[in-house]
C-alpha cells in the first residue's frame, strides 16, 4: 500500500521517529501519503488546509504540515485568522 518514499518522507520530518510504536509509525507514515499521494510523480498536493489546536506543527497534522512546508506547499491552519478568512474568501 504505502511505497518507501512515504517511509522516508515520514523518517526525514519526525523528530523521533525510530522511538515510536509499529503502529504510530503507520500513521507518520500515512500522512506522508497524504501529501504525496501514491508516490510523487503520481500526485503531490497544491495546497493543505489543517487546523491544529495550538496553530502549529503538532500532533499527527503537524507531521503532514512540516512534510508539506519541506516541499514547498502552501499551508493554510484555520487555526490563525488570517488563514481562515483566505479560505472563507476562497470558498465564497
Amino acid at each position: 500500500k504505502y511505497k518507501n518514499i512515504h517511509l522516508d518522507l515520514a523518517k526525514k520530518h519526525h523528530p523521533n521517529f525510530n522511538e515510536l510504536k509499529l503502529s504510530v509509525k503507520k500513521l507518520m507514515i500515512r500522512n506522508s501519503a497524504q501529501i504525496i499521494g501514491k508516490d510523487s510523480s503520481d500526485y503531490t498536493s497544491e495546497f493543505v488546509i489543517c487546523y491544529t489546536k495550538d496553530g502549529k506543527d503538532s500532533g499527527g497534522t503537524g507531521q503532514a504540515i512540516r512534510i508539506a512546508k519541506n516541499m514547498g506547499i502552501p499551508v493554510y491552519n484555520l487555526y490563525h485568522e488570517k488563514d481562515r478568512r483566505l479560505v472563507e474568501k476562497i470558498i465564497a
